[in-house]
């Protein structure tokens, strides 16, 4: 999965980012969410993506991670945080191409 991120995305970090973003995974040891806000963006969406008898936790330091959906379907705490006033969550579909225009987050 690492290599698709890195081949998909041209954003490889959030700080390159132009919209704040948070990425939630759960964190296996605590039954918590653990927030993503800030590094490298693959461990982070791998994290979030590791459903259960499907993907591999993923660790990160100390702690092993698995899909956010367990503890935050709808992350709408981690939006709020970043200072969101309105969220227009989807859940499925299809991610559409941005293309290579400046801020894009995926090719």
């Amino acid at each position: 999965m690492a290599e698709l991120i890195r081949r998909s995305f041209i954003a490889l970090t959030f700080e390159e980012l132009i919209i704040p973003t948070a990425v939630v995974a759960t964190d296996l040891g605590t039954g918590e969410p653990y927030v993503f806000t800030s590094g490298g963006l693959i461990d982070a969406i791998r994290a979030s993506c590791a459903f259960p008898g499907m993907f591999e936790p993923v660790q990160v330091g100390e702690r092993w991670l698995a899909d956010g959906g367990l503890v935050a379907p709808v992350p709408t705490r981690q939006a709020k945080d970043l200072g969101a006033r309105v969220g227009l969550p989807q859940v499925g579909g299809e991610m559409q191409q941005l293309g290579q225009k400046e801020g894009a987050a995926w090719r």
